[in-house]
């Protein structure tokens, strides 16, 4: 069975008396026209944020750490040749672990697990604000020797600018509604009596169909389509 979609508004009318209860209250009640606007902005993102590391297994906890430094070593080489500054890469996750295998028969209830080896983990979170090097970036750090790259996000270095815009697009949303009922409903706006935002809803990923390729043609192909940002505004208006 499906289910209809709720349009994303709520337009309330509310009525209340100032002074509390009706008894012994002559004032007329308020009247109130309360709504919420939403304001939506697309953009392309202009950097990306990737997980990167290297997990190595040894017999020996020793030389398994030894071959991850060596790996990490060459991977941040190649952060610093594709210019990316010391401050964008951060350790995200380290870990040495014993590797286990089981001793005995298969339908034997006492078989004893034992160290077969070591494996040492190290990832970096990396913030790469040249996104046209993305894809060379990750072509790179996996010759290096990396093996685990995940968690690819995208944004926006002046997101600011546009949480702005779509905020004065959901205010502009909430008062052309605002005018549309007043008209419809045969009554005129008074002053505006609260304005709040309840929420926004952060960077939305856009899979349109001609996504643009941002990697060159020697790295990886990366496409990083759109992105939409939502702002919500709720606002309430006496009626006159």
């Amino acid at each position: 069975m499906k289910i209809a979609k709720i349009v994303p508004m709520i337009v309330v009318f509310c009525l209340f008396t100032a002074g509390g209860a009706y008894a012994g209250n002559d004032r007329e009640p308020a009247r109130i026209l309360s709504l919420t606007g939403v304001g939506k902005v697309k953009y392309q993102p202009d950097m990306a944020i990737v997980h990167i590391g290297v997990v190595s297994e040894s017999p020996t906890a020793a030389l398994a750490l030894a071959d991850n430094n060596a790996a990490m070593r060459q991977i941040m080489k190649v952060f610093r040749l594709n210019f990316i500054n010391k401050k964008d890469v951060q350790t995200s996750s380290f870990n040495i672990s014993p590797r286990y295998v089981r001793l005995g028969s298969v339908n034997n209830a006492r078989q004893i697990p034992q160290i077969a080896g070591y494996n040492v983990t190290n990832n970096v979170q990396v913030t790469i604000r040249d996104i046209k090097r993305l894809g060379r970036v990750l072509d790179s750090v996996v010759k290096a020797g990396s093996n685990q790259i995940h968690a690819i996000s995208f944004s926006l270095s002046d997101i600011k600018a546009k949480r702005l815009e779509a905020m004065k697009l959901a205010v502009g949303d909430a008062v052309e509604r605002a005018n549309v009922y007043a008209m419809a409903g045969g009554f005129k706006l008074g002053k505006l009596i609260s304005l709040s935002e309840p929420g926004s809803g952060g960077p939305q990923p856009v899979f349109a169909r001609n996504m643009a390729m941002s990697a060159m043609a020697d790295g990886v192909p990366v496409a990083r389509g759109e992105q939409t940002l939502s702002m919500r505004v709720n606002m309430s208006w006496a009626i006159e």
